[in-house]
């Protein structure tokens, strides 16, 4: 009994930091959705860097919010040639991502700046643009988007989202 203790100790220090990732990606993601117009999967087509601002064509391969027609959208960001801006999201052609997006004019933000980029490489979401915080599998994060949208829908209905176990 005694050697298990210390075990069963390893074994939950060592989740933790994936429990802590995956409640913190997620509590990100209820605002993200809140905050968004768009929420799509897709990649970056090419991108027009101007002095001040970067206009980026993205295509669309999946949208979980929004209108279902569009196909292709202009992603605005500040931050050009000669203008960097942290708080902003950083884009390179053919980059795969998950966008949060708000509306403005005939193009769209990131929802939160940076926040509202998810980078997909290799079957993952990375949380932070540097890529250092894993957040989810692939398919686990675009489950989670399509679990929270229907439970936000059913809120806002006043109706109570089924729980996991029902």
């Amino acid at each position: 009994m005694k050697k298990l203790i210390p075990a069963v100790f390893a074994i939950c220090c060592l989740a933790a930091p994936v429990w802590a990732v995956e409640n913190l990606a997620f509590d990100e993601m209820d605002r993200l959705i809140a905050d968004s117009d768009l929420i799509v999967q897709g990649h970056v087509m090419n991108m027009n860097q101007g002095l001040r601002d970067t206009k980026v064509t993205f295509q669309i391969e999946r949208i979980f919010k929004g209108d279902p027609a569009l196909k292709i959208i202009t992603v605005t960001h500040q931050g050009g040639k000669h203008v960097v801006v942290e708080t902003e999201p950083e884009f390179m052609t053919y980059d795969q991502a998950i966008l949060f997006l708000q509306k403005r004019g005939e193009t769209y933000v990131c929802t939160n700046g940076v926040q509202g980029k998810k980078t997909i490489r290799n079957d993952n979401v990375y949380m932070s643009e540097d890529n250092a915080f894993l957040t989810l599998r692939l398919n686990k994060y675009q489950d989670a988007i399509t679990a929270r949208l229907k439970a936000l829908g059913a809120q806002k209905e006043g109706i109570q989202a089924p729980s996991k176990d029902s």
